[in-house]
């Protein structure tokens, strides 16, 4: 079986390499996952769950030094910004804990039409079965146990498989999962070649996939996976929009955390940045400004405490960032900021005048690259934030609550989010976008919905 080699982002150094998963093995854990894990997810009960989940918050907060330079190593990640995946991580598995002890059903009279006869109805939420998780790379913790933990306190059983360099990090995790109580036999971990997981998604005994990653990527799972349900958090293109009446000091800092944070390389991050006319030029300004540390910061360690930008998952990623910035200045954008190349790491980027038809200003581009753009008119704007295929999140910032109002109705995106960048996301909340950005929702609690189906008992 060939084997899969992990490079460090940072140093561009073999970290490990591993086997991949052959497809018996594949199979046989899916055959474990459908009879014995089934049966035993089937004896456990909603305090022992609870209980579980309780335990592994308690390894997790343990070995969080261990977690956070694991996935620091695998992506590139600055350990500043790991140490707070981990935090996140914490909490989901807090809220899940707390969720496992309310998942519940309900009764009503279920009144008859035809005449005066009365049915009670009681309803109940089981689970669909085996879920297939699939992670990406950027989040490799936190978005796994947006998969695992409601899977597991809805009664699933969990197949996971992490992106291709996170190994390391995805075995820790489903260690300390075993560790703090799952049955072996209800979460399996596989790393297949692409080849296999071909073969394998289009499972009978898969009664779920819930995939975080590209848009292309999940087209093509969605087409070979035939009628099971599909859970789908994709790609953003996420618009943060500033007006006269902004704080605009904060609407700079939200807007280098949401696209310098991770490298950019977030499905939330603010990827369009709109700007009024009346304040464009004071904004610039206080922008390029704070942004100078970020642009000094080319080659920075991402384990030293005080770096501010790692790079990018790999050099490929990063070149073709740097081909997307190259082709909008061909096309009349104006760099003001960055723009420069080495190995995986791309420098803090800042353009103006990006044509509102080139890639890097309609596709999800995944680097430290801030494209503004002025306008005057709310509603010509409502309708060039529309032109992009997705529709994740947007930020506004505003004190006006009835033009708040306003994009909330006419913005295509599962969130809106007032004096704040899209970037934000809280565990117990629903997540989640509209056309290229997805379908289905996360979110424990709306997650465990999506995982189970509501069964009915009328007397």
């Amino acid at each position: 079986m060939p084997k899969h080699q992990v490079i460090n982002p940072a140093t561009q150094t073999l970290l490990y390499e591993y086997e991949y998963t052959n497809h018996s093995q594949c199979l046989a854990s899916i055959e474990e996952l459908s009879t014995a894990g089934t049966k035993a997810q089937n004896e456990l009960f909603p305090k022992k769950r609870y209980e579980i989940l309780s335990s592994l918050y308690a390894l997790v907060l343990k070995n969080k030094e261990k977690l956070a330079f694991s996935i620091t190593r695998e992506t590139g990640k600055l350990i500043i910004e790991s140490r707070v995946e981990v935090d996140r991580a914490l909490i989901t598995i807090q809220v899940a804990a707390e969720e496992a002890k309310r998942i519940t059903g309900e009764s009503y009279l279920a009144e008859s039409f035809s005449g005066p006869i009365q049915n009670l109805a009681i309803t109940v939420r089981k689970p669909l079965g085996l879920i297939f998780c699939i992670t990406p790379f950027n989040f490799p913790l936190n978005l796994a146990l947006h998969k695992i933990c409601p899977a597991f306190i809805s009664g699933n059983t969990i197949l996971y498989k992490p992106s291709e360099c996170n190994h390391q990090t995805a075995q820790l995790l489903v260690q300390l999962c075993l560790e703090a109580g799952f049955p072996a036999n209800v979460i399996k971990l596989i790393s297949p070649t692409i080849e296999t997981l071909n073969q394998i998604v289009s499972h009978k005994k898969i009664a779920c996939v819930s995939f975080t990653g590209g848009t292309k990527t999940a087209d093509k799972i969605a087409a070979l996976m035939g009628r099971k349900k599909l859970l789908l958090e994709l790609g953003g293109n996420d618009a943060l929009v500033v007006f006269p009446d902004a704080d605009l000091n904060q609407a700079v800092v939200q807007t280098i955390a949401g696209r310098f944070g991770t490298g950019g390389q977030k499905c939330t991050a603010a990827k369009r940045i709109f700007i009024h006319d009346d304040v464009y030029d004071q904004f610039k300004e206080k922008l390029l400004l704070s942004s100078k540390p970020f642009h000094d910061a080319i080659k920075q360690d991402p384990e030293c405490e005080t770096s501010v930008l790692g790079p990018l998952i790999s050099t490929a990623s990063a070149l073709k960032v740097k081909e997307l910035v190259d082709d909008a200045i061909d096309k009349g954008a104006v760099c003001l900021l960055g723009n420069k190349l080495n190995d995986a790491y791309f420098s803090a980027t800042i353009l103006e005048n990006v044509d509102a038809n080139c890639e890097l200003f309609v596709e999800e581009t995944f680097g430290p690259v801030i494209p503004l753009t002025r306008f005057n008119s709310t509603e010509k704007l409502i309708e060039q934030i529309n032109q992009t295929p997705y529709g994740l999140q947007a930020g506004v910032f505003t004190n006006n609550l009835a033009l708040t109002k306003k994009f909330f109705s006419e913005i295509e995106v599962g969130t809106v989010i007032m004096n704040s960048g899209p970037g934000y996301r809280q565990e117990n909340l629903c997540f989640g976008g509209v056309k290229d950005s997805g379908m289905g929702r996360e979110g424990i609690s709306y997650a465990v919905n999506e995982m189970t189906y509501c069964k009915q008992l009328i007397f």
